[in-house]
């Protein structure tokens, strides 16, 4: 893992090959059987006209999240080392050690597919990025509206940050014809919330 702590133009935490490789074929694995089965719907379909892509709740598939080799490893999301290292950025951010409860989206994003600006509700997001080698697309890029920043979509690529930011995900052009044909861009969103119920 290669971890950037960066404080401007707001706190936020970029980590580059987040996943083991044995991670990754356990993620791919399961991201491969959801598409070649059909099992990603329009993200529209809930009334959000911001989204285009295609996706799915794991946490709603699964009501035993251990089946789920994704709902596994993204564990390491919430490991004391990255709690850590996302409160040095700012101490107003120790509230992440709070969080306990998550739900996992996988969205799955191909021709002209992005997420107009919005803001999740979620206390924190992190987004995790995955697409086959050699890429197939270009664009794809997170946006951050208020700042003007983007930050260019790595494979692989871990990003934490406060979801009240308005963000959005750019649009993607990929280089071939066809539907859900696998060689899109792939997210998986983590929602980290804090249940006052649970503590």
């Amino acid at each position: 893992m290669v971890i950037h702590k960066i404080k401007e133009p707001f706190p936020h935490l970029i980590i580059e090959d987040f996943y083991s490789e044995d991670e990754l074929k356990l993620i791919w694995q399961e991201l491969n059987f959801l598409t070649s089965a059909n099992k990603l719907l329009p993200a529209n379909l809930n009334g959000s006209s911001e989204a285009n892509h295609l996706s799915i709740v794991l946490d709603q598939i699964y009501s035993n999240r251990s089946i789920s080799d994704i709902l596994t490893v993204n564990r390491k999301t919430l490991s004391k080392e990255i709690l850590d290292d996302f409160v040095s950025l700012n101490p107003l951010l120790a509230h992440i050690n709070l969080v306990n409860t998550d739900l996992t989206k996988i969205k799955y994003y191909e021709n002209y597919n992005g997420y107009k600006k919005h803001q999740d509700s979620a206390r924190f997001t992190a987004l995790t990025y995955f697409y086959k080698e050699p890429k197939a697309f270009e664009g794809g890029d997170l946006h951050f509206n208020d700042f003007d920043y983007t930050i260019k979509l790595k494979n692989n690529m871990f990003v934490l940050f406060v979801g009240a930011l308005w963000h959005e995900s750019l649009p993607i052009s990929l280089k071939q014809d066809g539907y859900i044909t696998g060689n899109g861009k792939y997210t998986m969103t983590q929602f980290l919330n804090i249940d006052e119920n649970i503590r």
